[in-house]
């Protein structure tokens, strides 16, 4: 059997007929672009989100290495074998009113990003972390970056950036940079000087 000199011909159902299928004329919906790597791995930041168990705000972490390997995700939730919120309808931060971003010692959750830290292990030195969460009552996206633990737990384990979702898109935080940031605003508020 002789090759073609112009190129291979595509087979039935190969990808000039996937084209062809998926125009707007035929009627079926459109298959959208490919997503990029970075969109990707934020689309299962947002998915692994949905396995939160908290009744206040759903995180999702991915922690991905320099091949583009997911080494590990995490989800906001109870220590294992402990209760839910979600299971006790009840969330001891919102009971006393303790405002976001405080008291974090007072939440039954274990943050998504120290479950993907604890699952990554090792691993997760160099590795970037992608980090997702919303609102759970709302669905609106939640823009706040890791919190000072957190922040300590990225930097000890290696994490070389983490891209996170703003109102104005996606942004890269240094963790080593963060942690300073959250440890300065720690020390101006004890110190008054806030």
């Amino acid at each position: 059997m002789s090759e073609d000199p112009s190129g291979p011909t595509p087979a039935p159902g190969g990808e000039a007929a996937m084209t062809d299928r998926n125009t707007a004329s035929s009627g079926a919906p459109a298959v959208p672009p490919r997503a990029s790597r970075t969109e990707w791995y934020m689309n299962i930041a947002i998915e692994t989100a949905r396995r939160s168990t908290c009744i206040r705000r759903c995180y999702g972490a991915v922690v991905v290495n320099s091949a583009g390997e997911i080494v590990s995700t995490g989800h906001n939730g109870a220590p294992r074998g402990e209760a839910h919120c979600d299971e006790l309808n009840t969330c001891i931060r919102r009971q006393y009113n303790i405002p976001s971003g405080e008291r974090y010692e007072f939440c039954r959750s274990v943050h998504a990003e120290m479950n993907a830290l604890l699952q990554a292990g090792r691993a997760a030195a160099g590795c970037t972390m992608y980090l997702a969460g919303f609102e759970r009552l709302t669905g609106a996206p939640s823009y706040d970056p890791p919190c000072l633990m957190c922040s300590k737990m990225l930097v000890n384990a290696g994490i070389g950036r983490v891209v996170v979702r703003t109102p104005e898109g996606l942004a890269e935080l240094d963790p080593q940079a963060l942690y300073r940031q959250h440890l300065d605003g720690v020390i101006a508020k004890v110190s008054g000087k806030q």
